[in-house]
């Protein structure tokens, strides 16, 4: 509902690591997001960045990004791709994927 206020925003549910998610795909991000609530259901390793760094999010709100999940599978319609995805708090979306990611795997 919240992406239907921001035209850079589109949202659907895609299987995630064998899971069905709701993903926002942001034009706007710099960064392919997981909320903290879904990395629980992950049964892959988490790596530490060697330097944290401030993610600022829609709201103004700046949240600490310290850690990456990276190769989960994203299935789109019979496809696998790969996204390095960084734990966050998201209240209304279990995955955000930004538009260079998109770019990246051609979709």
């Amino acid at each position: 509902e919240e992406a239907h206020e921001y035209p850079n925003f589109v949202t659907d549910s895609f299987l995630v690591n064998s899971r069905l998610t709701h993903i926002l795909f942001d034009s706007d991000a710099l960064d392919s997001f997981v909320s903290h609530e879904f990395v629980h259901s992950f049964q892959i390793a988490c790596y530490t960045f060697t330097q944290s760094f401030q993610v600022d999010t829609v709201g103004s709100v700046s949240l600490l990004a310290d850690k990456v999940y990276r190769d989960c599978v994203i299935e789109i319609e019979g496809y696998s791709f790969l996204a390095n995805l960084i734990p966050i708090s998201l209240p209304n979306f279990e995955i955000i994927l930004d538009m260079y990611w998109l770019s990246k795997n051609r979709t």
